[in-house]
């Protein structure tokens, strides 16, 4: 009795341990590619969730910041869920290079990024009422 209970704790930790080496979860801005034996198996996988055969595939991840066009990709995927959801808000995307652009200008006019100047109170003289 004592064996047969070693032998099904062994299974079921062997069992445990051979999902959990194939779970593997994709980023939220990663995309997946699967490889088995080295050539490529399936499709992309999305974020989230995955599972892949233990020692025969491979999960390689595909970061979109990698790539300047997939970010504009997921902006625009964004906006339109955004838009679809909410009829009553407004997003105004605005580009980066431009506020790299603004700030690179008002460093030249030698403020510091984004503090303004203010005009400095002079107290020498009295205050009439």
């Amino acid at each position: 009795m004592l064996q047969e209970l070693l032998t099904a704790a062994a299974a079921v930790s062997a069992g445990v341990l051979y999902v959990a080496s194939a779970a593997r979860v994709v980023k939220q801005y990663e995309r997946g590619v699967v490889l088995r034996l080295g050539r490529l198996a399936g499709e992309v996988r999305e974020p989230g969730f995955t599972m892949v055969v233990p020692f025969v595939d491979g999960c390689k991840v595909n970061m979109l910041s990698e790539t300047p066009a997939a970010l504009q990709l997921r902006l625009l995927q964004t906006v339109v869920a955004v838009a679809a959801e909410k009829n009553s808000t407004l997003v105004l995307p605005f580009p980066v290079v431009l506020l790299r652009f603004l700030e690179a200008a008002q460093k030249a006019q030698g403020r510091p990024g984004g503090t303004r100047e203010r005009p400095v109170e002079r107290r020498d003289r009295p205050v009439e009422r």
